[in-house]
């Protein structure tokens, strides 16, 4: 079956399989990673990627290399979280304002709000303030959100309405 072009299913037999773990946005590329990402092992969770690869032989390395080019790479990227803890709101009329335009353009810019209002509870000298949690595709794309033409509009009309602490996150 090897011989009419046709790459088997099951390498040779003096090769070793293993396990591993691929994160490729923190995995260099390698053959080994290329080989994980084009195997049938269906994904684990959390962006992770459990394969069972071979490692090939050194005869098998430039052979098969210019094979994996035609298969599709699988890519993870990491989540990203733009997380904003008030300290304090001087002007809730002003905050209301802000929240009308910062919105909408959060969500056009490709956030997705997860939590948005007053703690619950509150831990090791936490605040009890106003908390909002947006998702987003990267870091990258909450960057880019944040430093978006309607979102400016919108820290415009905010001033020194609240006092804040805002911060992206990757996840994990």
């Amino acid at each position: 079956m090897a011989g009419d072009g046709v790459v088997p299913m099951v390498p040779p037999a003096p090769v070793r399989f293993s396990t591993i773990t691929v994160r490729p946005i923190f995995a260099p590329n390698s053959l080994l990673i290329e080989r994980a990402m084009m195997s049938c092992t269906p994904p684990a969770e959390n962006g992770t990627m459990m394969r069972t690869v071979c490692a090939p032989t050194g005869k098998e390395t430039t052979a098969r290399a210019s094979r994996l080019a035609a298969f599709q790479k699988e890519s993870f990227m990491a989540k990203a979280y733009w997380i904003t803890c008030y300290r304090s709101i001087k002007n809730p009329d002003a905050l209301a304002a802000y929240a009308k335009l910062a919105g909408p353009s959060i969500q056009a810019a490709g956030g997705k709000f997860l939590v948005r209002g007053s703690p619950a509870k509150t831990y090791e000298h936490g605040m009890n303030q106003r908390t909002v949690v947006t998702e987003w595709e990267s870091v990258a794309a909450a960057v880019a959100g944040h430093d978006s033409a309607g979102y400016k509009e919108a820290l415009r009309v905010l001033g020194d309405a609240a006092e804040r602490d805002i911060r992206i996150v990757e996840g994990a």
